[in-house]
């Protein structure tokens, strides 16, 4: 089951801030279905990054945090997908493109 992170999961990443707001029910429904066996891919794509205002091992550390008050929610299983380019304009999809699932793809 893929889960969008900003706006489904969390508020979306402020520029100065790495703080996770899990939104109500977040928690729970995750759980629920890693409960059922399915591993939960959060999908992002993080324009921050793109313009600098964090990097790649910021965000990284900070879904290492996020997955971590996520699994004392009972929440396992959880799987980071980033798609980000340091290069500003550089990666060419959007969440709603099918792009973003075939770039994963072996």
């Amino acid at each position: 089951m893929f889960l969008d992170l900003n706006g489904i999961l969390v508020l979306p990443l402020k520029p100065d801030a790495l703080d996770d707001i899990i939104l109500p029910g977040a928690a729970g429904s995750i759980a629920r279905l890693t409960a059922a066996g399915y591993v939960c891919p959060v999908v992002t794509v993080q324009s921050l990054i793109a313009k600098g205002l964090f990097s790649l091992p910021d965000f990284d550390a900070w879904f290492v945090r996020f997955a971590a008050d996520l699994s004392a929610q009972g929440c396992a299983r959880l799987r980071s997908i980033r798609l980000s380019s340091p290069v500003r304009g550089a990666l060419p999809v959007r969440e709603a493109e099918p792009a973003l699932v075939r770039a994963r793809r072996p």
